[in-house]
Protein backbone atom coordinates (compact mmCIF):
# COMPACT_ATOMS: atom_id res chain seq x y z
CA UNK A 1 0.00 0.00 0.00
CA UNK A 2 1.30 3.43 -0.95
CA UNK A 3 2.21 5.64 2.02
CA UNK A 4 0.91 9.15 1.49
CA UNK A 5 2.99 12.29 1.94
CA UNK A 6 1.38 14.63 4.46
CA UNK A 7 1.59 18.36 3.76
CA UNK A 8 0.03 21.35 5.49
CA UNK A 9 -1.21 24.48 3.75
CA UNK A 10 -2.33 27.62 5.53
CA UNK A 11 -2.72 31.35 4.95
CA UNK A 12 -1.57 33.14 8.10
CA UNK A 13 -2.07 36.75 9.11
CA UNK A 14 0.73 39.10 10.04
CA UNK A 15 0.26 38.98 13.83
CA UNK A 16 1.68 35.40 14.04
CA UNK A 17 0.90 35.26 17.76
CA UNK A 18 0.02 31.55 17.67
CA UNK A 19 2.54 30.58 15.00
CA UNK A 20 5.13 28.87 17.27
CA UNK A 21 2.43 26.73 18.94
CA UNK A 22 0.81 26.01 15.57
CA UNK A 23 3.98 24.75 13.89
CA UNK A 24 4.96 22.70 16.94
CA UNK A 25 1.53 21.04 17.07
CA UNK A 26 1.63 19.94 13.44
CA UNK A 27 5.27 18.88 13.50
CA UNK A 28 4.34 16.54 16.34
CA UNK A 29 1.43 15.29 14.24
CA UNK A 30 3.89 14.20 11.57
CA UNK A 31 3.51 16.81 8.82
CA UNK A 32 6.23 16.26 6.22
CA UNK A 33 6.09 19.62 4.43
CA UNK A 34 4.69 23.04 5.39
CA UNK A 35 3.28 25.39 2.74
CA UNK A 36 2.57 28.59 4.67
CA UNK A 37 1.37 31.69 2.84
CA UNK A 38 1.97 34.90 4.76
CA UNK A 39 -0.61 37.65 4.28
CA UNK A 40 1.28 40.90 4.80
CA UNK A 41 -0.68 43.97 3.61
CA UNK A 42 1.28 46.56 1.68
CA UNK A 43 1.07 49.07 4.51
CA UNK A 44 2.97 46.57 6.70
CA UNK A 45 5.73 45.81 4.19
CA UNK A 46 8.29 47.52 6.45
CA UNK A 47 7.78 44.64 8.93
CA UNK A 48 8.79 41.90 6.49
CA UNK A 49 12.15 41.13 8.15
CA UNK A 50 10.49 40.87 11.57
CA UNK A 51 7.86 38.45 10.24
CA UNK A 52 10.39 36.34 8.34
CA UNK A 53 12.41 36.00 11.55
CA UNK A 54 9.39 34.36 13.22
CA UNK A 55 9.24 31.88 10.33
CA UNK A 56 12.99 31.28 10.52
CA UNK A 57 12.80 30.52 14.23
CA UNK A 58 10.38 27.69 13.41
CA UNK A 59 12.46 26.39 10.50
CA UNK A 60 9.82 27.44 7.96
CA UNK A 61 10.19 29.33 4.69
CA UNK A 62 7.02 31.05 3.44
CA UNK A 63 5.48 29.46 0.38
CA UNK A 64 4.39 32.92 -0.74
CA UNK A 65 3.82 36.43 0.59
CA UNK A 66 0.43 37.83 -0.38
CA UNK A 67 -0.02 41.61 -0.10
CA UNK A 68 -3.59 42.17 -1.33
CA UNK A 69 -6.83 42.52 0.61
CA UNK A 70 -7.88 39.44 2.54
CA UNK A 71 -11.08 37.46 2.12
CA UNK A 72 -12.10 33.88 2.76
CA UNK A 73 -12.49 33.33 -0.97
CA UNK A 74 -8.99 34.65 -1.71
CA UNK A 75 -7.47 32.60 1.10
CA UNK A 76 -9.06 29.42 -0.22
CA UNK A 77 -7.98 30.18 -3.80
CA UNK A 78 -4.37 30.54 -2.61
CA UNK A 79 -4.62 27.19 -0.83
CA UNK A 80 -6.17 25.49 -3.86
CA UNK A 81 -3.32 26.81 -6.03
CA UNK A 82 -0.76 25.14 -3.77
CA UNK A 83 -2.68 21.88 -3.50
CA UNK A 84 -3.00 21.58 -7.26
CA UNK A 85 0.79 21.23 -7.48
CA UNK A 86 0.67 18.01 -5.46
CA UNK A 87 -2.50 16.32 -6.68
CA UNK A 88 -2.06 12.93 -5.04
CA UNK A 89 -0.56 14.05 -1.72
CA UNK A 90 -2.62 14.68 1.41
CA UNK A 91 -2.94 18.18 2.88
CA UNK A 92 -3.95 19.31 6.33
CA UNK A 93 -5.87 22.57 5.89
CA UNK A 94 -5.84 24.78 8.99
CA UNK A 95 -5.75 28.43 9.99
CA UNK A 96 -3.05 29.35 12.50
CA UNK A 97 -5.55 29.30 15.39
CA UNK A 98 -6.93 25.85 14.42
CA UNK A 99 -5.31 22.90 16.17
CA UNK A 100 -6.65 19.60 14.84
CA UNK A 101 -6.99 16.45 16.94
CA UNK A 102 -7.84 13.08 15.39
CA UNK A 103 -9.09 9.85 16.99
CA UNK A 104 -5.79 8.19 16.06
CA UNK A 105 -2.66 8.95 14.04
CA UNK A 106 -3.67 10.90 10.94
CA UNK A 107 -1.21 9.01 8.75
CA UNK A 108 -2.87 5.77 9.77
CA UNK A 109 -6.24 7.29 8.87
CA UNK A 110 -5.24 8.51 5.40
CA UNK A 111 -3.37 5.30 4.62
CA UNK A 112 -6.19 2.99 5.72
CA UNK A 113 -9.44 4.79 4.84
CA UNK A 114 -10.69 4.85 1.27
CA UNK A 115 -11.52 8.56 1.34
CA UNK A 116 -10.17 11.69 -0.31
CA UNK A 117 -11.09 14.20 2.38
CA UNK A 118 -11.82 14.35 6.13
CA UNK A 119 -14.44 16.44 7.92
CA UNK A 120 -14.19 18.18 11.28
CA UNK A 121 -15.96 20.55 13.65
CA UNK A 122 -14.85 23.58 15.67
CA UNK A 123 -14.44 23.38 19.43
CA UNK A 124 -13.68 26.64 21.24
CA UNK A 125 -10.82 26.95 23.74
CA UNK A 126 -11.17 29.33 26.69
CA UNK A 127 -9.04 30.37 29.64
CA UNK A 128 -10.05 28.74 32.89
CA UNK A 129 -12.03 31.74 34.17
CA UNK A 130 -13.54 32.60 30.77
CA UNK A 131 -11.34 35.68 30.46
CA UNK A 132 -9.31 36.76 27.40
CA UNK A 133 -5.67 36.57 28.54
CA UNK A 134 -2.60 37.43 26.51
CA UNK A 135 -0.52 34.48 25.38
CA UNK A 136 2.32 33.23 27.57
CA UNK A 137 5.07 31.73 25.40
CA UNK A 138 6.60 29.89 28.35
CA UNK A 139 3.54 27.70 28.89
CA UNK A 140 1.63 25.12 26.86
CA UNK A 141 -1.19 26.68 24.84
CA UNK A 142 -3.49 23.88 26.05
CA UNK A 143 -2.76 24.70 29.69
CA UNK A 144 -3.37 28.40 29.06
CA UNK A 145 -6.76 27.71 27.50
CA UNK A 146 -7.85 24.48 29.20
CA UNK A 147 -11.60 24.90 28.80
CA UNK A 148 -13.17 23.12 25.83
CA UNK A 149 -16.51 24.47 24.66
CA UNK A 150 -18.95 24.90 21.78
CA UNK A 151 -19.49 28.66 21.58
CA UNK A 152 -19.16 30.06 18.07
CA UNK A 153 -22.07 28.25 16.42
CA UNK A 154 -24.81 28.73 19.05
CA UNK A 155 -23.84 32.33 19.93
CA UNK A 156 -22.22 33.91 16.85
CA UNK A 157 -23.93 31.63 14.30
CA UNK A 158 -20.49 30.85 12.86
CA UNK A 159 -20.45 27.79 10.64
CA UNK A 160 -18.73 24.99 12.65
CA UNK A 161 -18.12 22.47 9.86
CA UNK A 162 -14.65 22.27 8.27
CA UNK A 163 -12.74 20.21 5.75
CA UNK A 164 -9.65 19.44 7.81
CA UNK A 165 -7.60 17.32 5.40
CA UNK A 166 -7.87 16.32 1.75
CA UNK A 167 -6.04 15.11 -1.32
CA UNK A 168 -4.39 17.82 -3.37
CA UNK A 169 -6.85 17.51 -6.23
CA UNK A 170 -9.92 18.15 -4.03
CA UNK A 171 -11.25 21.70 -4.67
CA UNK A 172 -12.33 23.50 -1.51
CA UNK A 173 -15.04 26.14 -1.19
CA UNK A 174 -14.66 29.54 0.51
CA UNK A 175 -13.33 29.29 4.04
CA UNK A 176 -12.49 25.58 3.52
CA UNK A 177 -15.87 24.61 4.95
CA UNK A 178 -16.80 22.24 2.13
CA UNK A 179 -15.46 20.45 -0.91
CA UNK A 180 -16.86 21.59 -4.22
CA UNK A 181 -19.26 18.73 -4.79
CA UNK A 182 -19.11 16.74 -8.03
CA UNK A 183 -20.19 13.22 -8.89
CA UNK A 184 -16.69 12.07 -7.97
CA UNK A 185 -16.56 13.97 -4.67
CA UNK A 186 -19.90 13.66 -2.94
CA UNK A 187 -20.30 15.18 0.50
CA UNK A 188 -19.81 12.73 3.36
CA UNK A 189 -20.95 14.10 6.70
CA UNK A 190 -19.03 11.79 9.02
CA UNK A 191 -17.16 14.19 11.32
CA UNK A 192 -14.05 12.70 12.91
CA UNK A 193 -11.65 15.63 13.45
CA UNK A 194 -11.83 18.00 16.40
CA UNK A 195 -10.74 21.51 15.39
CA UNK A 196 -9.70 23.22 18.62
CA UNK A 197 -10.08 26.95 18.01
CA UNK A 198 -7.59 29.08 19.98
CA UNK A 199 -9.22 32.28 18.78
CA UNK A 200 -10.20 33.73 22.14
CA UNK A 201 -6.94 35.36 23.23
CA UNK A 202 -6.15 38.77 24.67
CA UNK A 203 -5.87 40.28 21.21
CA UNK A 204 -9.26 39.07 19.97
CA UNK A 205 -11.27 42.25 20.63
CA UNK A 206 -8.73 44.63 19.09
CA UNK A 207 -8.27 42.40 16.03
CA UNK A 208 -12.03 42.08 15.60
CA UNK A 209 -12.60 45.83 15.80
CA UNK A 210 -9.91 46.28 13.15
CA UNK A 211 -11.66 43.77 10.88
CA UNK A 212 -14.98 45.56 11.27
CA UNK A 213 -13.30 48.87 10.42
CA UNK A 214 -11.94 47.22 7.27
CA UNK A 215 -15.45 46.05 6.45
CA UNK A 216 -16.89 49.56 6.80
CA UNK A 217 -14.04 50.96 4.68
CA UNK A 218 -14.82 48.51 1.89
CA UNK A 219 -11.51 46.67 2.18
CA UNK A 220 -13.06 43.20 2.17
CA UNK A 221 -14.06 43.25 -1.49
CA UNK A 222 -17.04 41.83 -3.36
CA UNK A 223 -16.03 38.20 -2.89
CA UNK A 224 -16.14 38.35 0.91
CA UNK A 225 -18.48 36.04 2.83
CA UNK A 226 -21.41 38.44 3.42
CA UNK A 227 -22.35 37.32 6.95
CA UNK A 228 -18.88 37.36 8.52
CA UNK A 229 -19.25 40.87 9.88
CA UNK A 230 -22.54 39.92 11.55
CA UNK A 231 -20.83 36.96 13.24
CA UNK A 232 -18.12 39.23 14.61
CA UNK A 233 -20.65 41.77 15.88
CA UNK A 234 -22.66 39.07 17.66
CA UNK A 235 -19.53 37.91 19.45
CA UNK A 236 -18.55 41.43 20.51
CA UNK A 237 -22.09 42.06 21.73
CA UNK A 238 -21.97 38.87 23.77
CA UNK A 239 -18.63 39.80 25.34
CA UNK A 240 -19.78 43.34 26.10
CA UNK A 241 -22.81 41.98 27.97
CA UNK A 242 -20.55 39.65 29.97
CA UNK A 243 -17.79 42.13 30.94
CA UNK A 244 -15.44 40.82 28.22
CA UNK A 245 -15.65 37.26 29.50
CA UNK A 246 -17.28 34.02 28.44
CA UNK A 247 -19.94 32.62 30.72
CA UNK A 248 -18.40 29.19 31.23
CA UNK A 249 -21.29 28.26 33.56
CA UNK A 250 -23.73 28.37 30.63
CA UNK A 251 -25.30 25.02 29.79
CA UNK A 252 -25.46 26.04 26.14
CA UNK A 253 -21.67 26.28 25.78
CA UNK A 254 -21.12 22.62 26.74
CA UNK A 255 -18.08 23.60 28.81
CA UNK A 256 -15.62 21.02 30.09
CA UNK A 257 -12.10 21.14 31.54
CA UNK A 258 -9.75 19.52 29.01
CA UNK A 259 -6.15 20.77 29.32
CA UNK A 260 -4.50 18.34 26.86
CA UNK A 261 -4.84 17.60 23.13
CA UNK A 262 -6.62 14.28 23.72
CA UNK A 263 -9.51 13.15 21.52
CA UNK A 264 -11.28 11.53 24.45
CA UNK A 265 -10.62 14.55 26.69
CA UNK A 266 -13.93 16.21 25.80
CA UNK A 267 -16.86 13.94 26.62
CA UNK A 268 -19.44 16.05 24.78
CA UNK A 269 -17.67 15.64 21.43
CA UNK A 270 -19.71 12.71 20.14
CA UNK A 271 -22.96 14.45 21.00
CA UNK A 272 -22.02 17.56 19.02
CA UNK A 273 -20.42 15.77 16.06
CA UNK A 274 -23.35 13.38 15.66
CA UNK A 275 -25.87 16.21 15.52
CA UNK A 276 -23.78 18.25 13.08
CA UNK A 277 -23.62 15.32 10.67
CA UNK A 278 -27.27 16.06 9.91
CA UNK A 279 -26.76 19.84 9.69
CA UNK A 280 -28.69 20.02 6.42
CA UNK A 281 -31.81 18.55 8.06
CA UNK A 282 -32.25 20.83 11.04
CA UNK A 283 -32.09 24.57 11.59
CA UNK A 284 -29.95 26.26 14.20
CA UNK A 285 -32.73 26.76 16.77
CA UNK A 286 -33.67 23.08 16.70
CA UNK A 287 -30.00 22.13 17.01
CA UNK A 288 -29.56 24.33 20.08
CA UNK A 289 -32.75 22.97 21.63
CA UNK A 290 -31.39 19.44 21.37
CA UNK A 291 -28.10 20.51 22.96
CA UNK A 292 -30.00 21.87 25.94
CA UNK A 293 -31.97 18.72 26.63
CA UNK A 294 -31.08 17.45 30.07
CA UNK A 295 -31.07 13.80 29.05
CA UNK A 296 -28.24 14.10 26.52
Amino acid sequence: MKKHVLRLCSVVSSDLELFPFFIDHYKKMGVDYFHIILHLPEDMSHLIDEKLLVFQEQGITPEKIYTGNWSGAKSTSLINEVKNKYNDDWFIIADSDEFQVYPNDIKEIINSKNVDYISGCFLDRFAEDGDLPLINYDKSIWEQYPICSFFAFPIAYSWPYKITACKGYIPLSEGNHHVLITEEHLMENEIICQVHHFKWTGSFISKTLKKLNQESDGEWGDDFYPFYGDELRRTLDYLKKNNNKFDISSELLRVEYSPEPKYEGYSKWYEIAHKLESWDKQDRDKFIATLLQKNL
